[in-house]
């Protein structure tokens, strides 16, 4: 994710209702180091393309490849099985 995207997102989560009790226990700078923190942690796996035996290997790779990009954009890290 690129660095003006993920101050955008911060921004979004951080004016966000549900922060409120947050932002009035936290100095922002901290409010960002957990968030970022929350990005970080959130790992996922991509299945390899022998699980998708309806398709053929291609397509399952081209599958798995957009949801990878997705993931990535979103600012999650994201390992090949």
């Amino acid at each position: 994710m690129s660095t003006e995207k993920s101050n955008a997102a911060f921004e979004k989560w951080w004016e966000a209702p549900e922060q409120r009790e947050l932002r009035s226990s936290c100095a922002k700078g901290w409010g960002f180091k957990i968030w970022t923190a929350s990005r970080t942690a959130l790992v996922v796996t991509l299945p390899s393309t022998e699980g998708f035996s309806i398709y053929s290997e291609e397509t399952a790779q081209i599958a798995i490849d957009g949801c990878a990009e997705v993931m990535l954009a979103a600012g999650i890290t994201v390992r090949n099985e």
